[in-house]
């Protein structure tokens, strides 16, 4: 490399043209999703970084707690978690005109994120949950129909087993 006069960057170069990459990126992903983010949407969005005492938690929390075993309270639960984004009407979201794995990406870091790092995010993390909350819907109405099929098929294993 030294003989063809190759030079290399220093580290510096690099991190800022990923910085530069990511900020172009957040703001070309904020301009596409805007209209989506009526005032009722950023309401609803920021009320998900509130503790609710209806659930113990915020609303993040508990959308991004796992069910710990397959039983009707699990269903129960996965129902009124889709129930309360129904509510949200996140299920008509539309985010086709972001990357599939930009989707991906926003809906990970929100479930990764804590609520003091979104509330930091101030007007970034709209986009965040917004992914987050579309690809939840998708998520627990099929663990909805999951564990509805999973105890139909356990209640007629205990059926078959009476006869």
């Amino acid at each position: 490399m030294v003989s063809a006069r190759v030079t290399r960057p220093g580290v510096v170069t690099p991190m800022e043209l990923v910085a530069s990459a990511r900020s172009a990126a957040g703001a070309l992903t904020s301009e596409k999703v805007d209209h989506l983010l009526t005032e009722r949407m950023r309401e609803g969005l920021g009320a998900l970084l509130v503790a609710d005492p209806a659930v113990g938690a915020t609303r993040l929390a508990w959308l991004t707690t796992p069910a710990v075993e397959a039983s009707a309270a699990a269903v129960k639960v996965a129902i009124d978690k889709l129930l309360f984004l129904r509510g949200m009407v996140a299920h008509l979201l539309d985010l086709s005109m972001l990357p599939r794995e930009r989707r991906r990406f926003l809906a990970t870091l929100g479930r990764r994120s804590t609520v003091q790092g979104l509330r930091r995010r101030q007007e970034r993390r709209f986009p965040i949950l917004l992914a987050l909350v579309a690809q939840s819907a998708v998520d627990q109405r099929d663990k909805v129909v999951q564990g509805m099929s999973h105890l139909h098929n356990y209640a007629f294993t205990c059926y078959r087993r009476s006869l």
